[in-house]
Parts: structure tokens; C-alpha cells; sequence
């Protein structure tokens, strides 16, 4: 089975469940210090049951002279983006690639090889990416 995903990523602390390490982490070097014996397959595996459900987003800057950040997103979830709706706020009930696209410009796509958001990001890059919202 062949994972097509960016793991070169950090996550944020409040996405770990039970013990939070005291900074973001790199989520490739967190999972291989969290479980050294296994592939990178099964602590991918691991890391999405461990994570089910939760949303991480991270955002930087697109660089020195442009305007505006890239965000990046991971939805660690068996739930389509698309039943996945906003809570709270003027947009809430609005599903998640709508607010996406509205908001910021992005284009969510589902992916087919792993239960994660797919995003083409207004730069034209694209990727599996880590949303808290």
C-alpha cells in the first residue's frame, strides 16, 4: 500500500490527545521518537487512529515580498471534508470546503489513498497538508 502524503510538517501541541510535548513538533521525527520499531506506514497508521477526527491547520508565510499565508491542513478523519462543517462564528454550518474557498481562497479536494484533506493552495501548490478550528 502506498501512502502519498507531505509528513514534512509540523503540528501543534493541542493536537496531541494524552502527552503533549512542550513545543510543536516536527510530526515525521514525532512519530518515528513515538514508535521507533515500527514502518513509516504503521506509525502513519498509528498516528491517524491516534488523531481520528481532529483537524490540525498550520500557516506560513508565502515569503518575504508577497502578501498573505499558505496554510497547510490535515484532516485525520474517515469523515469526507465535505460532511465536515464549520461550528460557530458567522459561517457556522457551512461545510468545510465552502469555507475554504470563500475565506481564503482554497480549493479542498478529497483524497483517495488516505482519510486526509487534499488542497490545492491559491500559489497553484498542492498537497496532503495539516485546522483547528
Amino acid at each position: 500500500v502506498t501512502i502519498r502524503m507531505n509528513l514534512n510538517i509540523s503540528i501543534p501541541i493541542e493536537a496531541f490527545p494524552n502527552v503533549a510535548p512542550s513545543m510543536p513538533i516536527e510530526l515525521t521525527a514525532w512519530l518515528a521518537a513515538t514508535w521507533p520499531e515500527l514502518t513509516v506506514f504503521d506509525r502513519v497508521k498509528r498516528a491517524a487512529a491516534m488523531l481520528h477526527g481532529r483537524i490540525l491547520l498550520t500557516s506560513m508565510r508565502l515569503g518575504p515580498n508577497s502578501r498573505g499565508r499558505r496554510f497547510r491542513f490535515l484532516n485525520f478523519s474517515t469523515r469526507p471534508t465535505r460532511e465536515i462543517r464549520i461550528r460557530g462564528g458567522p459561517m457556522s454550518g457551512t461545510p468545510l470546503p465552502a469555507y475554504f474557498k470563500r475565506k481564503h481562497g482554497i480549493h479542498l479536494a478529497e483524497s483517495a489513498d488516505f482519510p486526509a484533506a487534499y488542497g490545492v493552495l491559491p500559489d497553484g501548490s498542492e498537497g496532503h497538508f495539516p485546522l483547528e478550528l
